[in-house]
């Protein structure tokens, strides 16, 4: 047999060969060993591993992905993360992605996937494109979704908290512009007080120098006015007589003034009493008609039902003639007055003045008017526009201090050359005015039924306490009273007696209601009137209530018909009387 003999070229092929399939056994083992590493490590992660291929197409994905979702991988197949996307997130992810394959842009997303218990977790999905060395070309994507609800729980939470924060930032901002708007406003009111306490005490000191000089000056006026009567007795002369005259006009005028300065300096202390302000009103412009002339038209304008004020009357009206003579010579060629009274709305009141109710009462003019300098020094004690020897600088100031005294405040609202409107506004009074008739106007029989009746009053207000007292006192009532129900109760009133309670719904402490229940559980039967300003309570819906202001009438009226049950007044079923009809006043 003739020997094997291989040719030269021929080997060379073969070992080609070999060396091709051996380097090719040998990346691929590689590879394969690449892989097994990679999906090691992909097991090993907490994240969701997943690799698609460069068209996005899904190739791989992790164990803990397939746990998280509950897909089988023929599922996976079908459906893949897309699947798994919440509502909301769907397009917006899809988009992403899709431009990512086309762009080759590394793909990353925030958005919820669905696990396998139906709920929803915010994942952070990132993907990269892997390139092939030898041309670059995307060879497949490797991507992750984290889970990342616990960081966007917390990225709310603080979102949350930044908002609360900011309108927690906004209140506290409102507040204290509100501390400050009140602050301002606390400080103006301080200053308006302080300024009226300073001319209080200017007033007060003015008024003790001038009381003193004007007294002795009386009486040295009275000297030359009568020294001046004789010597007129005696004048023949007619150019003597015109000069005693002018003496005793001038006389006349520094009487006035005195006179004025007597008033002013003696601060002569109210009388108050309840008034009907439009009574006053109508009564003063009788006085006022004198005064201003023929060439003044006048004009009343006065609320139906204004209220009733607490003053003097015979100050308020002097007040008003003040105010129409000041107002006359604001008016040398003729024009209008109208006296106004009108109850003020709750937004008018003055932040100087008490929570209250208020009535105004103003004279308008239709004069020149007053520049705001002039309107800043009107209430200064002897400051005057007009000429020398027709005015005394006294007029307004003693108007504002009427109106102070009586616990309200001046106001002047001018403008040039558009006439003038001076306001008083007084407070309101509690009551309207009760006549206490002299006991000798009830009949004894009637007095002596009256006094076995014991009325227990709760009154918080001084004033309206000590007026009603008066009254009933007058009436022949047994009166106990008191400022609160703590007192009344101290009280002791034999429960064998006749007895009515008349007492305030509201009450410092126990209100009027509560009181009444407490009394009728001692006292059965006992009956009951209550006093209010206003009415909005059910539990008082078949009880006396008798609005204020009232009058004695009214109170007497509400007293007999509770202590004798008048059927007229009795509901239909026989229990306590409908509530009284108290007339506006």
């Amino acid at each position: 047999m003739e020997p094997w003999f291989c040719p030269d070229g021929a080997i060379g092929g073969i070992v080609l060969a070999i060396q091709v399939t051996t380097e090719r056994r040998a990346t691929e083992a590689a590879l394969a060993e690449s892989e097994a590493t990679f999906r090691a490590l992909a097991e090993l992660l907490p994240q969701l591993i997943f690799t698609s291929s460069a068209d996005g197409t899904a190739e791989y994905k992790n164990q803990r992905w397939f746990d998280y979702s509950g897909m089988t991988p023929a599922e996976a197949r079908n459906s893949g993360w897309i699947g798994l996307l919440h509502p909301d997130d769907r397009d917006a992810s899809v988009a992403a992605w899709n431009h990512a394959i086309r762009s080759g842009e590394p793909f990353e997303r925030e958005h919820r996937l669905r696990g396998s218990d139906g709920e929803y977790r915010w994942f952070l999905a990132r993907a990269t494109p892997l390139r092939a060395q030898a041309d670059g070309f995307i060879s497949r994507w490797l991507g992750t979704a984290t889970d990342i609800s616990d960081i966007v729980r917390a990225r709310e939470a603080a979102t949350r908290a930044a908002a609360d924060l900011e309108v927690q930032v906004a209140e506290r901002s409102r507040a204290l512009e509100e501390t400050s708007a009140e602050l301002q406003a606390e400080t103006r009111r301080r200053g308006d007080i302080q300024a009226a306490l300073m001319q209080s005490q200017k007033l007060e000191t003015l008024g003790q120098l001038t009381a003193g000089v004007a007294h002795d000056f009386n009486n040295v006026l009275s000297a030359i006015q009568g020294s001046l009567e004789i010597i007129a007795r005696r004048a023949t002369e007619p150019r003597t007589a015109r000069i005693v005259e002018l003496g005793m006009d001038a006389t006349k005028r520094a009487i006035s003034l005195t006179r004025q300065l007597l008033d002013f300096g003696r601060n002569r202390s109210l009388e108050p009493a309840v008034l009907d302000v439009a009574a006053s009103i109508r009564h003063a412009d009788k006085m006022i008609a004198h005064a201003v002339g023929p060439r003044i038209n006048r004009f009343l304008n006065i609320q139906q039902g204004v209220w009733p004020v607490l003053t003097d009357g015979d100050q308020l009206e002097v007040a008003l003639l003040n105010l129409a003579i000041n107002a006359r010579d604001a008016m040398p060629d003729g024009g209008e007055l109208i006296l106004e009274a009108r109850n003020l709305a709750p937004q008018e009141r003055p932040e100087t003045l008490p929570f209250k109710d208020y009535v105004g009462i103003s004279i308008r003019d239709t004069g020149h008017g007053m520049p705001p300098e002039v309107v800043a020094s009107a209430t200064e004690t002897f400051f005057t526009t007009k000429p020398e020897g027709k005015g005394t600088g006294l007029g307004l100031p003693m108007v504002q201090a009427f109106a102070l005294r009586s616990g309200g405040i001046l106001r002047i609202d001018s403008q040039q050359g558009g006439g003038t409107t001076v306001t008083m506004i007084l407070p309101r009074a509690a009551v309207s005015r009760m006549e206490t008739a002299d006991a000798e106007a009830v009949p004894v029989a009637e007095r002596e039924r009256r006094a076995n009746v014991t009325v227990m009053l709760v009154e918080p207000d001084d004033y309206v306490r000590d007026i009603t007292v008066a009254y009933l006192s007058h009436q022949g009532y047994t009166v106990v009273d008191a400022p609160h129900a703590e007192a009344i109760l101290v009280q002791n009133v034999p429960t064998e007696l006749t007895s009515v309670l008349v007492t305030e719904v509201s009450l410092p402490g126990m209100d009027g209601a509560l009181l009444a229940e407490r009394m009728r559980n001692e006292r059965p039967g006992l009956p009951v009137v209550f006093l209010a300003g206003m009415v909005n309570r059910n539990d008082l819906a078949d009880e006396h209530v008798l609005l204020k202001p009232f009058t004695g009438a009214d109170l007497m009226l509400a007293i007999e018909r509770r202590l004798n049950r008048d059927p007229d007044e009795a509901t239909s079923d026989g229990g306590l009387p409908r509530r009284l009809k108290n007339p506006s006043l």
